[in-house]
């Protein structure tokens, strides 16, 4: 406790630094740190091969990783222009879309290879999604990729669906145990295109994102009103029918209107990094500096591209530092006292350097 408070005054004391080098810089004080682990990177990490890719470019559902996780397309659906290259636009009528047991007209069947059998595995399916449907409560709901009988949210296997409230994820591996299933997010079904990801974490989480975020606005549907639930206690197997674009398992429950494209499945929990990757948001602060400064030049340049540069008041040193240059900044007795601390850039990319400040007042 007594360490904290020392830290939070140190910020606190040195608020004038951080306004000299530029409103969007984040520090953090610490005591008694190795200048040499300021080279240190938290690199993202690499996002797994996936075990199935289908581009949908050729008109097909072949997957383009080579590993013969092909699928077949039933019902003539058009292939229009997608996010890259073509798109398959899967439409089935009011009598078949979302009514079991009518058999759905327009769906992808890819069966059950073992690169699509999860097994008690970890795994992840993205792809980029566009609804086409009515805001009403008449909107006849759909599997948009499922592996299950859907006719019941309780059999066992998974599902992501095409609700009246808006996407969600269906999880479950035993009929006689409650369902696991997030909440349900309209932001996804605007008719334009989103990038969704499904990750499931046998050992954690399933976590829904739309557009490398896991959305908060949910329609609070059941007990969820979330977009990640805790798995921990669906044990066994998630495998139960066929691997099916468009519609459950059993090829019923088709989808209204939906576009897809750059269909995907890992076998691995990807990250939430990951998923921002994947997507091409816009990586926040966390992975990728707002603010980097190396004094090398003599000033206080913002190096990150972001425009933050600092104006440096009075006339510091800039004396050789841990890599080229550091700054040097003192102020008379009077004004400080003559305690020294470190400061510390944290973020994705380190500072390189230390700044050694003479007079900032800690308690």
């Amino acid at each position: 406790m007594k360490r904290k408070k020392r830290i939070l005054s140190m910020l606190a004391s040195f608020a004038f630094l951080t306004s000299a080098l530029g409103s969007g810089m984040t520090v953090l004080a610490e005591e008694n740190v190795n200048p040499a682990a300021t080279t240190a990177q938290i690199a993202t990490e690499s996002i797994p091969d996936p075990v199935m890719q289908v581009t949908f470019d050729d008109g097909t559902a072949t997957d383009v990783t080579g590993r013969g996780n092909n699928g077949t397309v039933y019902g003539n659906p058009e292939f229009v222009e997608g996010v890259s290259g073509q798109a398959v636009h899967l439409v089935n009528p009011e009598d078949a879309a979302g009514q079991p047991p009518v058999a759905a007209k327009q769906y992808i069947d890819f069966g059950s290879p073992e690169d699509l059998q999860f097994g008690e595995e970890n795994f992840s399916i993205t792809f980029w999604y566009k609804s086409e449907r009515p805001s009403d409560r008449n909107h006849k709901e759909g599997a948009i990729v499922s592996n299950k009988n859907w006719n019941s949210g309780q059999n066992a296997g998974f599902n992501i669906g095409d609700m009246r409230q808006g996407i969600n994820l269906n999880f479950n591996t035993d009929a006689s145990l409650k369902r696991r299933e997030t909440d349900r997010f309209a932001e996804a079904v605007d008719g334009k295109w989103h990038h969704i990801a499904a990750t499931v974490d046998r050992n954690g989480s399933m976590v829904l994102y739309v557009d490398g975020e896991k959305p908060t606005q949910g329609s609070g549907f059941g007990s969820s009103k979330s977009a990640e639930i805790d798995i921990t206690d669906r044990s066994g197997t998630i495998d139960a029918l066929n691997f099916v674009v468009g519609a459950d398992g059993k090829k019923e429950l088709g989808v209204l209107d939906i576009y897809m494209d750059e269909l995907t499945v890992y076998k691995a929990a990807l990250t939430e990094e990951q998923v921002r990757e994947l997507s091409g948001a816009e990586t926040p602060p966390k992975d990728q500096p707002v603010l980097y400064v190396s004094f090398d030049d003599s000033d206080a340049t913002d190096e990150s591209g972001r425009g933050n540069n600092g104006t440096v008041m009075g006339t510091p040193e800039f004396p050789a530092g841990v890599k080229g240059n550091a700054i040097h900044l003192t102020n008379p007795e009077g004004v400080a006292d003559s305690t020294t601390v470190l400061v510390k850039h944290f973020c994705n990319t380190l500072f390189d350097k230390y700044l050694t400040v003479t007079g900032l007042h800690w308690c």
